[in-house]
């Protein structure tokens, strides 16, 4: 990732800077002293000075070409087109589209991020050579923020076209309505559109994040030692809490199959009903995949849609 970032176009932005030799002299230098206090000095105090909020992205962290090429060439109109519109979505896969996207640069953020941890961290790059060294100011500098910016952007425009009815069926799109019939919370919409790209998208692709219940109730791929879980949460910027709710058993998505619960927290990562995915998705279900959702709340999503029969 951190070779790839080092062909980043940053024509119009400010260099970097000459060494990230000072990331590591600032990691030495001993901190600061505090401040006395006004009474303690005998000074006069001067009037308190209010926080400053927190400032927007900068217009270059907000470029498309900052992050274009980090998704796939299928995904990029959402950073141009989609990313400009206000109103509904035009479709279900639109929506999808944006999720997936989000979700893709969510990944290589916490990827990025992690190498150049490890890259400024670790014992045989202090010397900090020419080549390493620009690869890594370059993250810092302009990768790690644009990254962080559009996942951000893309977030805030999910939660607000999300609730907007598509102009097909005059309704919202099926994952908002699906959270709406089960009560999720922000979280947990966040991480079931993050199981849902688990199984049907290649967006975590460059993390090692495999382990997920078994349909035959087997364990998970990995040893009880690594922590997929603690990973999903990570990437999508949720609480492990939040994971450990949304699997509970009292849960009415749980007691009717939607999500499959792990039997370990750590080292299992919750798996979606087979029917759920091809219902999020769009996709055809036969009549022996409607009749295992029949007597669920999910069923709700199909039967106020326009032009659907029951079997």
């Amino acid at each position: 990732v951190l070779a790839h970032c080092s062909r980043i176009t940053t024509s119009g932005l400010r260099p970097p800077p000459t060494r990230v030799r000072r990331l590591t002299k600032l990691a030495c230098m001993p901190p600061k002293r505090a401040a006395t206090s006004p009474a303690a000095s005998g000074k006069r105090s001067k009037a308190a000075v209010p926080a400053a909020e927190p400032a927007e992205p900068a217009e270059e962290a907000l470029d498309p070409e900052t992050v274009r090429a980090f998704l796939p060439v299928a995904l990029s109109s959402v950073l141009t087109e989609q990313i400009e519109e206000t109103g509904p979505f035009s479709s279900e896969g639109a929506m999808l589209a944006m999720l997936e996207a989000r979700v893709t640069l969510a990944v290589a953020l916490f990827k990025l991020s992690s190498e150049c941890s490890q890259r400024v961290l670790s014992h045989s790059s202090r010397d900090f050579g020419e080549g390493q060294a620009s690869a890594v100011e370059r993250a810092y500098d302009h990768a790690l923020p644009a990254l962080r910016a559009w996942v951000l952007r893309l977030g805030r425009a999910l939660a607000a076209r999300s609730p907007l009815p598509l102009a097909s069926t005059g309704l919202p799109p099926r994952f908002h309505r699906l959270c709406e019939v089960y009560d999720l919370s922000a979280d947990e919409r966040t991480l079931l559109g993050g199981l849902l790209l688990l199984r049907t998208s290649h967006a975590f692709a460059h993390v090692k994040l495999g382990s997920h219940v078994s349909y035959g109730g087997g364990g998970g791929l990995y040893a009880s030692s690594s922590k997929p879980a603690v990973t999903l949460c990570s990437i999508l910027g949720c609480p492990l809490s939040s994971l450990a709710t949304l699997q509970r058993p009292e849960r009415r998505h749980v007691k009717q199959g939607v999500v499959l619960q792990g039997q370990q927290l750590l080292a299992e990562v919750p798996a979606l009903q087979p029917e759920a995915v091809l219902l999020l998705l769009g996709l055809p279900l036969s009549e022996s995949q409607l009749f295992n959702i029949e007597k669920a709340d999910a069923m709700k999503v199909l039967v106020e849609e326009p032009g659907f029969e029951r079997p």
